[in-house]
């Protein structure tokens, strides 16, 4: 056991791959995304998405994810006469609902609930 000058004060967590799966959060979100495109924005299609994604992310030194998947639907909207702020902000609520839904590891709670019984727990956040 540690002196209690040299105890920690508490425990930090990265989420992705720490407490859940990081690819697989991403692929379930990625489906949410497609699915709700196409029940929603039939027009945008899977290939019309990549094709237009690969386009963006040719034309740009930006690798915010995020901007990248708002700036792709924008277009692919556009380009088939949809509102592209209608198309954006639902697409985007589908992909950061599944996103942000992920499946704990197995005694991930269990863990993290006798940990916090002896100091405080926090999380490392990613912008």
């Amino acid at each position: 056991m540690p002196s209690s000058e040299h105890a920690p004060e508490g425990i930090t967590f990265d989420l992705d791959d720490t407490l859940w799966c990081g690819k697989e959060t991403l692929q379930k979100a990625t489906r949410a995304f497609h699915d709700h495109l196409e029940r929603s924005y039939p027009l945008i299609t899977q290939s019309l998405f990549q094709s237009t994604w690969t386009n963006v992310l040719s034309s740009t030194d930006l690798r915010d994810f995020t901007a990248l998947r708002q700036a792709t639907l924008k277009q692919c909207a556009e380009s088939v006469n949809y509102n592209a702020d209608d198309v954006v902000s639902t697409s985007m609520r589908a992909f950061l609902a599944a996103r942000s839904s992920p499946t704990l590891f197995d005694g991930v709670e269990v863990l993290l609930q006798r940990l916090q019984v002896g100091m405080p727990l926090a999380l490392k956040v990613e912008n």
